[in-house]
């Protein structure tokens, strides 16, 4: 079983290969290098500003994590684990081991053991969940974004939406009642006071936005609402695959909800959104990863 994960997304990255060949058939490297040279930098300066906030707001899933578990660390420390966990967990993908093992490589050199750890790693991917489950249902139920497909079972994002509603609701239920523990792979989690849970909610709804944000920058579509909508979508879906980075999933699923678009000018910003958000930021990690590594004395 074991085999079943890693299987599923080499199927998948296969699938989307297969799909994004289907929608550039008609579609030149030549108009991808046109396209991608008309891009405004006025737009790109702004995905890249956009970007940087990303990264800070992302900053706050560790500060909560270790405030739950009860060992709060300098803000300094605790941004530098953060950008160098979530810059490499969005390229390698399967963020639990990806982005875990960095966590655990630095929060242990602070003292924090095994099971605290865990406990972080844990906290910081089920955050994540908690802004989509909230803003991502109420954004997907409220804009019913058309699927054009005749197979799939559902003409609208709408039922995706109510359903992640209710597991929204049901966390919060939770929360209220103020008992029970949540059990996953292996690791005991209590349950977060409603301050904390609140703080889950505000900093994954502004990831989540913010992340969103960089798309609308770059590529030329409707409002933001309608790139917000899209964004839920073709993210779920690329972390659900457990392609590295989503790579090919992400871009093929945004242009199947947009088959009425240039897709030389939309894989364009793709590819340009891919660049900003995920291999600049991995640009800047891995030397400071390295540095650490090489200075393991050093603990500011």
């Amino acid at each position: 079983m074991k085999f079943v994960g890693p299987l599923l997304g080499v199927l998948l990255f296969g699938l989307a290969l297969f799909a994004l060949s289907h929608f550039l058939r008609n579609t030149g490297v030549d108009e991808i290098l046109a396209a991608l040279e008309a891009t405004s930098p006025a737009r790109v300066a702004l995905a890249l500003a956009l970007t940087a906030a990303s990264y800070v707001v992302l900053t706050g899933y560790d500060v909560l994590a270790l405030r739950y578990v009860g060992r709060p660390l300098p803000y300094p420390t605790t941004a530098r684990v953060s950008f160098v966990s979530y810059a490499i967990s969005h390229n390698v993908g399967m963020s639990f081991l990806s982005g875990g093992t960095s966590r655990y490589h630095f929060y242990a050199r602070r003292g924090l053991s095994l099971l605290d750890s865990a406990k972080v790693i844990l906290f910081c991917n089920l955050t994540f969940w908690v802004g989509f489950v909230f803003l991502g249902g109420a954004f997907l139920t409220r804009l019913a974004l058309p699927i054009p497909s005749d197979t799939l079972p559902i003409e609208t994002s709408r039922p995706l939406g109510l359903v992640a509603l209710g597991v929204g609701a049901a966390a919060l239920a939770w929360v209220a009642s103020e008992r029970g523990h949540l059990r996953v792979k292996g690791v005991t989690l209590e349950r977060p006071s409603v301050r904390i849970f609140g703080g889950q909610v505000l900093v994954s709804s502004l990831d989540w936005l913010l992340a969103a944000s960089v798309v609308w920058a770059v590529l030329p579509l409707d409002g933001y609402l309608d790139v917000l909508g899209i964004f839920f979508l073709a993210q779920i879906l690329a972390m659900v695959s457990n392609v590295p980075g989503g790579m090919g999933v992400f871009e093929t699923v945004v242009l199947f909800l947009r088959p009425g678009q240039d897709p030389a000018v939309l894989l364009a910003g793709l590819l340009v959104y891919r660049v900003i958000y995920y291999f600049v930021p991995l640009a800047f990690a891995v030397p400071l990863l390295l540095w650490r590594r090489r200075n393991p004395s050093e603990r500011s």
